[in-house]
Parts: structure tokens; C-alpha cells; sequence
């Protein structure tokens, strides 16, 4: 029998240019070839009967390998836990420990390798075969031969495994340097060359930033960000139906050849199991030629800027705040590939950048203004290549020495990620600034923020200004603001007269666990992370409806996280290459969850409640 070749280093190598062609002629050359019962190959079915096949459903995860390391400077997250969490929610679910397998792979190569292993062991093991419920094939032998192959009670069986199977993948490559200080999850490729990224409504929804008492009050909330969360709402769902539906990924076009071909035959692998019954959810990018049946929408630069931006916004009350007395914001964007940083400011920017346009907020630097756009990144943007590198930025931004003040004041400094957090403290420590953010509401102190923490009471805060300032009650709009001459002026005789040495709201992502310290003791206010195990129960209940039967658009009323996008797959069948186009389901889901914004005041409901972290990783 002919199957798909085991090793994918051969395959690159034996593959000719116009692979695919030959891919083509292969797998009708597979169908052809196989004689045996497609039970014979697996060792798993052997084992057991058909009957046992049909009732019981299987789940596969293909995730990248995690980077071994012992430090605690490195994100919460990891491929190794979601794995841990999502197996722990499929045996609550009633999935047999033995139905569940574990798989990591390093690149897609062996990714690639893992795949096929699981297919054959299911008893898929060619183009079409267990795919009789396909409407089309690419070739009339392939349909002929589908048809034959259907009719024993063997490939029967293996068809009804499939249609019971699951596959949770995640591409093995993608990942930068940059997104690595983030989490295993962030992919820099969801997010589109405008810096809009799929998912980023939800994403960001102002509710999860923090207490209640955090979030602003519903009338300055809709006053000062209804507009722009709506354009860029509107413009996420545009851009996630776009990214989905080319199912492009530029991780597989700067890879070598063995990669690309790597990709190239992951896509062929996971549309056969598509046709034979199975359900394929896709974690992060996308991968090219193939649409999977749910779409998992993680994280990307730009939603964690726009995460950080709404914080700020949300915690300072800017849709408070008037021009005559603006607030002082710093935007630090550490990065070792220029991509991702113009990714993340252009999330912040989306936020802050109407603030900064009226008025309302300044930068201390002056790298910042009233002109600045999306494209000004470069402006506050600046190579990190050793753990020091932030401290020296901010010292340097900082600077008062040449001025008529001693410390230029400043009000929040968004760091993007908590190694850059860590080195922002050390600068505000080492040029004398005082306090902590908690000291932003005077009603609560450090042991009240502990005893909160240790479950002792809960903490009630009162709405309060910012740090230095009182805004008045009414708000100016934009469109009524000074122009941008005068706002120079006006912020640049700021910058020379205010003196302050009040601590700033200091914001972060990943939630090291090096920096829980900070949090509790109020030096950072915020930091942030994917919730991994919201993704964990959602992959979970997927893969349990449809072991059950239920379709996917019927679990999109029982996961709430889960939605329909119709156009998706239409749009990857027009533009996708004719053998990769006919695996693509009829529709596409996207599943996506909001990122957790972590501050004192939820750190214990949020991270040690539900076994984030222990008490002991925070400090008490």
C-alpha cells in the first residue's frame, strides 16, 4: 500500500517543483494501490471493535514545543499547559484518558509527521478514502475509487471513528523573539498590515480591565472611546473574515522550502480528515491552503497594546479629563523585529490616539503629539536586546536635568509587555520617584490590597481623578479641541513646569510571575494574559458536541465564545488552489475569548482562585 511518505525531509526532497501536480498523482496512486482494510494499519483498532469505534470519540492536539527555561521572567502561558488544561476539561467532559493524545512538535516538519501518524491510525489513509459523505473529488478516480473503498465494513468503521474525531493543531512556527515575552500564544501573523487583528473586539472589552470600580462609569466611557472602539470593532470583523478566509500565513513564506512543503502537506493531510468526518480546530495562524472548521483567534501585538491603552484610559478617566488640564503618558514599545512593534502601537495608538489629538494627554518626552499617527511608531519605538534597555529609554525620556523642573511629571507609562515593566520601576526608583499606584486612591492601602489577596475582605474603591489631577465634570470633543500648534506649545510649556515625583500607573502583558510581587505591592498596575483555560473548557465542549453529534453552528448557543462566519469559507474555495478547495468545509467558526487584564484589586479571583498561580508565586 502507498501511503503518505512517513518522513517529511524525504518528502521535500523527493518533492518536484511542481509538487503540486505530483501530490495530485500520488494520492490517486495511494487510492489505487490499497488492498488491505484500513484496520490492519492500526494497531488501536485491532484492539478494539467497531462498535467501541463508533461510540467513542478521539481528540488529537498538535502544538509547538515550549522553550525549556527555570527563570521566572518568562510569561504565564504555554502550549505545554493548554495542552494540560484542555486534556483535564475533555476527561471532565467523559472523554476516555486513552482517546486523548498529547502531541509537540518542534517545527512542521515533524508536525507534519505527527499528523499523518494519527490519520493512518483512524484508517485514513489516502485522498477520499472514509470521505463517502464528499460531494466532490478532485479527479474522477478519486471519487470512483472513494466509493469502492467506502463500501467495506472496514473503512465504515474508520469513517465513523473520523466523523467522532477531533483535531486541535496549532502551526509550529510563527513565533518571533518579540512574541515570545508575550506568551506561546501571540502570533504576530493574525494581525494584517493596517495593524487591525482578528478577534480584537472582544478582545478588548473594557468590562474585563480590573474591579468594577476600575472601569470607568458608563457616560465617560461611551464619551470618550464609543467612536473608536466602533470603527475598529467594525474593522476587526472585516479583517478576521479576510484573514480566514485567505488562510495566509507569512510565517510558511519566510520559512525554507522544507517548511513551505511541510505546510503544504499539513494542508493536504487535514483536508483529507476534513472529508473523511473529522472536525479541525485551528489555533493561531492561519495555514495556508486550508480552512479549518473552527478558526481559534489567541492573541496578537495589536490587541495587547489596545488591552493596555484601555486600561489607561479606563483607570485615568480620560473621557474626563479637559485640555487645559491634560494628563502625562509615556508609551515604551521594546522589540528585536520592527514588525511587531508597528503592530502593537498601532493597537495603542487606536485608543489613545484621539486623546492625544484633543488634548486631553501628552507625552513628557514630546515623542508624542497632537500630528502623531499610526505610522509614529518609530518615534517611541526602541531595540531591546538586554534587560536594561528600558530603564536607560525611560531615564532618558525622563530626563529633567536640562529643564526647569527636577522631574517632569507622569501619570501612566505603558511598558507593552512585564520585562519592560520591570525595567520602567527600576528607572522611576533610581530618579526618585515615590509611591505606588495604589496611592491613586488614598482609601487603600498595601495591607488592605494583601488581606484582599489572602481572602480576608474585599476592597471597595471609589471612582478618584488621576494621580495629580482634577478634571472638570465637562468634556470637550475632539473636533472642538486647540489646534495642533497651540496644543504643541501648550504641552511643551507643560513639560517644562510641572514637577512631580508622584509614581505612575505602570502597564505590562504576560503576567510573570517575577512581577506578581509588583503587583500586589502596587509599583505595576496591570498586567495581562490569554485565558487559557476559558480556551481549554471552549475546546472542550467542541469536541464533546460533536462527539455527541451536535453540530457547530447548534454548540455556538453553548459556547459563548464561539461564533459563525460565513464568509470564510466560500472565500478561501475561490482563491485557494482547485485540491486544497475542495476539503473546505461549508462554514467557518471562530473561536476567540477576551484577554484577562490583571490589576491588585482581581488578582486573586482571577489568577490564584482558579490555579493560575499559587498564593506563594504572588508573594504571600
Amino acid at each position: 500500500m502507498v501511503k503518505f511518505p512517513r518522513s517529511m525531509t524525504q518528502f521535500s526532497h523527493t518533492l518536484p517543483r511542481f509538487f503540486r501536480c505530483a501530490i495530485a498523482a500520488l494520492t490517486v496512486a495511494a487510492v489505487a494501490a490499497c488492498s488491505a482494510p484500513a484496520s490492519t494499519t492500526s494497531p488501536s483498532a485491532s484492539s478494539s471493535s467497531a462498535a467501541a469505534n463508533v461510540s467513542s470519540g478521539r481528540v488529537a492536539m498538535f502544538l509547538p514545543s515550549d522553550g525549556f527555561t527555570l527563570s521566572q521572567s518568562t510569561p504565564q502561558n504555554t502550549w505545554k499547559q493548554l495542552a494540560a488544561d484542555t486534556r483535564s476539561q475533555l476527561e471532565s467532559a467523559g472523554f476516555d484518558d486513552s482517546d486523548i493524545t498529547a502531541h509537540s512538535a518542534g517545527n512542521t516538519s515533524d508536525q507534519a509527521t505527527q499528523v499523518l501518524d494519527f490519520l493512518t491510525d483512524l484508517g485514513i489513509e489516502e485522498y477520499g478514502a472514509g470521505a463517502a459523505a464528499s460531494s466532490e473529488s478532485p479527479t474522477s478516480s478519486d471519487s470512483s475509487t472513494s466509493s469502492d473503498a467506502s463500501s467495506s465494513p472496514s473503512d465504515t468503521s474508520s469513517t465513523a471513528t473520523a466523523k467522532t474525531s477531533t483535531i486541535i493543531i496549532a502551526l509550529a512556527t510563527g513565533q518571533t523573539a518579540d512574541s515570545k515575552l508575550y506568551s506561546d500564544y501571540v502570533i504576530s501573523d493574525n494581525t494584517t498590515s493596517d495593524g487591525n487583528s482578528t478577534g480584537a473586539s472582544s478582545a478588548t472589552d473594557p468590562s474585563n480591565l480590573g474591579s468594577s470600580a476600575d472601569s470607568p462609569s458608563s457616560d465617560s466611557s461611551s464619551t470618550s472611546t464609543d467612536e473608536s472602539q466602533s470603527s475598529a470593532s467594525s474593522t476587526a470583523s472585516e479583517t478576521s473574515k479576510a484573514s480566514a478566509a485567505s488562510g495566509a500565513s507569512s510565517s510558511s513564506s519566510s520559512t525554507d522550502s522544507a517548511d513551505a512543503n511541510a505546510v503544504y502537506s499539513l494542508a493536504h493531510m487535514l483536508g483529507t480528515a476534513q472529508e473523511a468526518g473529522v472536525t479541525v480546530i485551528n489555533l493561531g495562524s492561519p495555514i495556508e491552503g486550508f480552512t479549518a472548521n473552527v478558526q481559534g483567534e489567541l492573541s496578537s501585538p495589536w490587541l495587547i497594546g489596545r488591552l493596555q491603552a484601555l486600561g489607561i484610559v479606563n483607570k485615568l478617566h480620560l473621557a474626563s479629563t479637559v485640555e487645559n488640564q491634560p494628563q502625562a503618558v509615556e508609551v515604551l514599545i521594546p522589540y528585536k523585529d520592527e514588525s511587531f512593534a508597528q503592530q502593537a502601537f498601532e493597537g495603542v495608538w487606536e485608543i489613545l490616539g484621539p486623546f492625544f489629538r484633543s488634548g486631553r494627554v501628552y507625552s513628557p518626552s514630546g515623542r508624542l503629539g497632537a500630528n502623531s499617527t499610526a505610522d509614529s511608531w518609530k518615534s517611541v519605538a526602541y531595540a531591546a536586546t538586554s534587560d536594561d534597555d528600558t530603564q536607560k529609554e525611560l531615564e532618558s525620556r525622563l530626563d529633567a536635568s536640562n529643564g526647569t523642573v527636577s522631574h517632569m511629571e507622569i501619570d501612566a507609562v505603558l511598558c507593552l509587555n512585564d520585562s519592560a515593566a520591570s525595567g520602567a520601576i527600576a528607572a522611576l526608583r533610581s530618579m526618585g520617584y515615590t509611591g505606588t499606584s495604589a496611592t491613586i486612591n488614598p482609601d487603600v492601602s498595601i495591607s488592605g490590597l494583601v488581606d484582599n489577596l489572602r481572602g480576608g475582605k474585599d476592597i471597595t474603591k471609589q471612582q478618584v481623578p488621576a494621580p495629580s489631577h482634577t478634571p472638570s465634570e465637562t468634556s470637550t470633543d475632539s473636533s472642538t479641541a486647540t489646534d495642533s500648534a497651540q496644543l504643541t506649545e501648550e504641552q511643551n510649556t507643560l513639560r517644562d513646569t510641572r514637577d512631580s515625583t508622584s509614581w505612575p500607573l505602570i502597564t505590562g502583558y504576560g503576567t510573570y510571575k517575577s512581577q506578581l510581587g509588583s503587583i500586589v505591592s502596587g509599583e505595576q498596575w496591570l498586567t495581562g494574559l490569554e485565558d487559557r483555560q476559558g480556551y481549554a473548557q471552549d475546546l472542550a465542549r467542541i469536541a464533546s458536541g460533536v462527539e455527541q453529534g451536535t453540530s457547530l453552528h447548534d454548540l455556538t448557543s453553548q459556547v459563548n465564545s464561539l461564533s459563525e462566519d460565513d464568509s470564510s469559507a466560500s472565500s478561501t474555495s475561490s482563491d485557494s488552489s482547485s485540491d486544497s478547495a475542495s476539503s473546505a468545509p461549508a462554514q467557518t467558526f471562530v473561536l476567540q475569548r477576551t484577554l484577562l487584564a490583571i490589576t491588585a484589586d482581581n488578582i486573586k479571583s482571577s489568577l490564584i482562585d482558579r490555579g493560575y498561580v499559587s498564593a506563594a508565586d504572588a508573594g504571600l
